[in-house]
């Protein structure tokens, strides 16, 4: 019976890791097929021109169990080298970013003009998910790509933005689904210098539940002032922080998106409450953020200079260092931010 004890134990040492390893090079090969079939398949890029090699695969999980795998490909070529980024999430490609290292971007083809490279990328990329985006083609017609605007058709939200960063031109379309005043993401386009640069679609791993807004603005604020009534903090070292005098005429309120469930989003009020005074940690305002369905509150945490001590740890499906660098993607990136802060207590 020792004997076979040691056996079993001994099995186990030696093939767990290997199932382990056989496993997480499935998933990495998984994620890494996805973002090559997307890169052949929807890219506007003559990949016929390119020498195409994988890169590095890695994982970032900003909430846990929840990670996002990044595939980077290069494809190099006699006249240029490209770095394409991939992010893979629930399965699916929500991100890709275009860098040209060296030399510029070869074209599949020449386009006439922003409207018609947006319009193409789009039936290629319906063509690839199986997503119905005829409603997003449709807010194309009669726009202007280069001129700052918002068209709205039916529940979507088309926003043009025009921009420029180290002497380039950055045009981004940024699509919204809008219900009772609430803007759900969509999918978000870049372009630099009138060459596709970036892919931001929220739309096709969030879902939205209830749409239902039964709480006002003034009714949210009042909700966020009676929370703070009975909240404190505790002060590295020690210390219990309360009673909070509130600056009530620079009260601000927004209504964004918020998972209360992994990829599934609710309106939820967000309310920051502008204190009178710097508090101890540098706190000079509070956020509480409140369900517009039930009034429930989900979070409060501290505003610092310097940083936000938070009353739970919040979360963003987003790393950081991606929004320093996507220029073009800079407004979804601020509100998918701050859609996702506020994490529900269940």
């Amino acid at each position: 019976m020792k004997k076979f004890a040691m056996m079993v134990i001994l099995l186990m040492v030696i093939v767990f890791p290997i199932l382990q390893v056989s496993r997480a090079y499935s998933v990495e090969s998984t994620a890494r097929e996805k973002a090559l079939s997307f890169i052949e398949n929807v890219l506007p890029i003559d990949i016929s021109q390119y020498n195409v090699t994988f890169s590095k695969y890695y994982t970032v999980e900003i909430l846990e169990g929840l990670p996002s795998e990044y595939v980077v490909y290069n494809l190099e070529s006699e006249e240029s080298l490209v770095n394409v980024t991939c992010r893979i999430e629930n399965d699916a490609l929500t991100f890709c970013m275009v860098s040209p290292k060296n030399g510029s971007v070869i074209s599949d083809r020449q386009y006439e003009n922003l409207i018609d490279a947006a319009d193409s990328f789009l039936d290629r990329y319906q063509t690839h998910t199986g997503q119905d985006l005829e409603a997003i083609k449709n807010t194309l017609n009669d726009v202007d790509p280069t001129e700052n605007m918002t068209v709205t058709a039916g529940d979507i939200k088309l926003t043009i933005s025009n921009g420029g960063i180290w002497g380039n031109k950055e045009t981004s379309f940024d699509w919204r689904h809008v219900y009772n005043g609430c803007e759900y993401p969509a999918l978000s386009l870049g372009f630099s210098n009138g060459v596709f640069s970036t892919l931001n679609d929220g739309g096709i791993i969030y879902t939205i539940g209830d749409t239902t807004v039964n709480i006002s603005e003034e009714q949210a604020i009042n909700i966020a002032m009676n929370h703070i009534q009975n909240y404190s903090y505790t002060m590295p070292g020690g210390g219990e922080i309360s009673d909070f005098n509130v600056t009530e005429e620079r009260t601000e309120a927004w209504l964004v998106p918020s998972p209360r469930e992994p990829y599934v989003l609710y309106p939820l009020w967000e309310v920051m409450l502008y204190l009178n005074q710097t508090y101890p940690g540098s706190v000079y305002a509070l956020l509480v953020t409140v369900w517009a369905d039930t009034g429930k509150v989900s979070s409060c945490s501290n505003q610092a200079a310097g940083g936000i001590i938070p009353e739970f740890p919040s979360w963003t499906p987003l790393p950081i260092m991606l929004i320093a660098i996507i220029a073009v993607a800079v407004i979804y990136r601020h509100n998918l931010h701050k859609q996702n802060r506020g994490r529900a207590d269940q």
